[in-house]
């Protein structure tokens, strides 16, 4: 996937408020993110240098989505160390947020999440899609 930055799906998601995340672009990013050496995180937060907001998003969504069974503990582990590489933007102290909001994007100062849009894409995180298409995967044989 060798497209320009502002192309790639976490820079879309990230751009924007995530409440404008699509389940396309969504999907697109988790297939990357679970399945795919060309994720390219660096390079969209380098690109979004600036816009912290946009940064904590794309970080909130490496985060979140880092933490699914479906990756290796060798890629799981990386993405924690790069995440961790970042903690700075996270604010040192987080606001009252509604009491539905994720976890994760309240200790990234956010308000809001893609909880609600991510169901639709959990489907490529299980056992059998990983397997269709012949997947490195978390899901030990």
């Amino acid at each position: 996937m060798n497209v320009p930055i502002r192309h790639h799906p976490l820079y879309r998601l990230a751009s924007v408020p995530l409440t404008s995340a699509t389940v396309e672009a969504l999907t697109e990013f988790a297939l990357l993110i679970w399945y795919s050496d060309e994720l390219r995180a660096q390079d969209v937060l380098d690109e979004l240098i600036g816009c912290e907001i946009a940064q904590r998003r794309a970080l909130y969504l490496i985060d979140r989505f880092r933490r699914y069974p479906c990756l290796t503990d060798a890629r799981a582990a990386k993405l924690k160390s790069f995440v961790s590489e970042w903690v700075k933007l996270k604010p040192t102290q987080v606001t009252e947020a509604a009491p539905n909001l994720d976890r994760v994007a309240r200790d990234w100062g956010l308000d809001e999440d893609v909880v609600a849009k991510i169901k639709p894409v959990l489907i490529y995180q299980t056992r059998h899609y990983a397997n269709s298409i012949a997947a490195q995967s978390g899901y030990k044989e």
